[in-house]
């Protein structure tokens, strides 16, 4: 699937606008739901799997089961389908990046994320691996590509940051395995994350998962993975027999023992060894989290940052989109972390007309992206038709309408990365 499909309108309904990733099983867009007004992510299946009967019937089984997953660290199924470009799946838009483009910029850099923040993801994903578990639902690939982050407004627990950490893909992996294109006995995932009872093909449950996500944790903690290897034959065997890695409070020294700890028993060999389910886990997580926050000393190490700061330099390519009535459009390329709005000539961005206040809205760049801050004028600062609190910073995603007065703004530029280029998948055929 190539960017020629930009533009166009899938099912009468999802007019695609933009490429986010092309992985194994298909090509995502970001794309405009005509009927609901809203965007959306936008799975086109490649046409090799959608030739497949079986595979369309499994899609289909596959889709309704993960659309019946409503919690808060599950990105939501709204509709699948077939259509003349192929199969798809829309899903909730998650405009904060991928955890893997996070850790990607973070060893570019050679910072560490925060403790705080590291226990956060890894209770919140953990919280929704329990919940898809009682209902018999195994995801076969946690990774860090499969992680979102999404920024709030507001955290959603009194003791949290106010960003949520998203699962996507349910059953995909499951139904790729399931498919024509493998054979009884093969193995497919992302070996770098994948539980010894995965790697050699044998039954699996949701410990399987907390596995994946304890090496995901691991390469949180200390931007390194635990386990290094080529192949899917050097997979089984280190995960399967293997030596733990290297505690992580040999590599950082600000981890506490508690966080080894989880660890551990998080990659332990034996699923019987792990914890039971995702509830436990999550709450040996919170455990730390509230333990760290009694620590002597919580101040922001040198080499630690945070994804919620904000940053020095906006991101690159993006600019505004300013329609005035009676006027062509205007665009103003976006050159500033920071970017006023308003009546007054001292604005980055002046806009002269009545029903703009002197000092109307602010840009302003963070880790994740922009945010738009109406700063309390009379008339308000409305974002995609929905009026804005005042001096309540929400986030932008390229594409938005933002109105000021009679003025309409569209933010345009290229994607922060929503869907990671997926790695390789190894595949291997096991004895029978």
């Amino acid at each position: 699937m190539t960017n020629t499909l930009i533009g166009h309108t899938i099912n009468g309904r999802y007019r695609l606008e933009s490429l986010l990733g092309d992985g194994g099983m298909g090509t995502v867009y970001r794309a405009y739901d005509v009927n609901l007004d809203r965007q959306v992510a936008l799975k086109l299946m490649h046409a090799h799997f959608a030739r497949q009967e079986e595979f369309r019937a499994r899609l289909i089984q596959e889709a309704r089961t993960a659309a019946q997953l409503d919690h808060p660290s599950v990105v939501q199924i709204y509709d699948f389908g077939d259509s003349p470009e192929g199969l798809f799946i829309a899903m909730e838009f998650v405009n904060g990046g991928s955890l893997r483009d996070h850790l990607r910029r973070l060893q570019r850099m050679r910072k560490f994320l925060p403790l705080a923040q590291s226990l956060q993801i890894g209770a919140q994903i953990s919280e929704a691996l329990d919940y898809a578990f009682r209902r018999g639902i195994v995801h076969r690939d946690i990774k860090p590509g499969n992680i979102m982050l999404k920024r709030l407004n507001r955290p959603d627990e009194p003791d949290e940051q106010p960003f949520r950490a998203l699962l996507t893909d349910f059953g995909l992996v499951k139904l790729q395995e399931g498919s024509q294109l493998t054979q009884s006995g093969t193995t497919l995932g992302t070996p770098t994350y994948m539980s010894p009872e995965q790697c050699k093909g044998e039954p699996l449950d949701g410990r399987a998962d907390l596995y994946a996500l304890g090496v995901v944790l691991y390469e949180l903690f200390t931007n390194r993975l635990p386990f290094e290897f080529k192949t899917l034959s050097d997979a089984i065997a280190v995960h399967s027999r293997g030596e733990m890695p290297k505690p992580a409070r040999e590599i950082r020294s600000d981890i506490p023992a508690i966080i080894d700890t989880v660890l551990v028993r998080s990659l332990a060999k034996s699923p019987d060894d792990r914890y039971a389910d995702g509830a436990e886990m999550a709450d040996a997580l919170r455990s730390a989290m509230v333990a760290l926050e009694g620590a002597p000393t919580q101040v922001m190490l040198r080499e630690e940052m945070n994804i919620l700061e904000r940053v020095s330099e906006p991101p690159p390519g993006h600019e505004l989109i300013i329609n005035t009535p009676g006027h062509p459009p205007s665009t103003v390329p976006l050159t500033q972390a920071v970017v006023t709005l308003g009546r007054h000539a001292d604005n980055e961005i002046v806009l002269p007309a009545e029903g703009v206040s002197r000092h109307h809205s602010r840009l302003q760049a963070t880790a994740l992206g922009w945010e738009l801050v109406d700063l309390g004028g009379i008339n308000g600062t409305f974002l995609n038709d929905r009026r804005l609190r005042a001096d309540d910073p929400t986030p932008v995603a390229p594409g938005s309408r933002i109105r000021i007065g009679p003025y309409e703004l569209t933010l345009q530029g290229p994607e922060i990365a929503v869907f990671e280029q997926e790695a390789p998948t190894y595949q291997q055929s096991h004895p029978s």
